[in-house]
């Protein structure tokens, strides 16, 4: 590989080179300083021998297999909900576990519970986004809880 062919490459280019990968997929591997932009020739090295191996069903396995039932019940659970952040994830936890207590999830406790517990700025964008993700995880739980009925009858 010559680095003239992947210098200045775009996300977008990146993209359509290693077809087997999503965007956020990039962004995950530019957040743990596995690679950088803009790409260098090792860069794009490890980029080649991550997507021979990325959504690979023998590979998902061999990870899968050192963890527990309940781990790989909680990874499945939060990847079918599309939960993606600490904070997602930690909502998703919390909201699930009310309504399978039979508690109300109230909207704005939680909001001030979370700004607390992540620090979160308490700005109105902030709050606003906060509300939007309560609302979204809710309205998952609830959907995922009455499938999980209809299953079960």
């Amino acid at each position: 590989m010559q680095q003239a062919q992947f210098h200045n490459l775009t996300v977008e280019e990146i993209l359509k080179r290693f077809k087997k990968f999503r965007l956020k997929d990039i962004k995950f591997f530019i957040s743990r300083k596995i690679i950088e932009l803009p790409l260098t020739v090792d860069d794009a090295a490890k980029l080649d021998a991550v997507h021979k191996l990325w959504r690979n069903d023998t590979a998902i396995k061999l990870q899968l297999s050192g963890k527990s039932k309940r781990d790989l019940s909680k990874i499945v659970d939060r990847a079918q909900a599309g939960i993606e952040s600490k904070l997602d994830s930690w909502l998703y936890t919390h909201i699930k576990q009310q309504r399978l207590a039979g508690k109300p999830v109230r909207t704005k406790a939680l909001i001030r519970q979370v700004t607390g517990i992540f620090k979160l700025k308490r700005d109105k964008r902030t709050m606003k986004q906060v509300e939007r993700s309560i609302k979204n995880i809710k309205r998952k739980v609830t959907s995922e809880l009455k499938a999980n009925r209809d299953k079960s009858k």
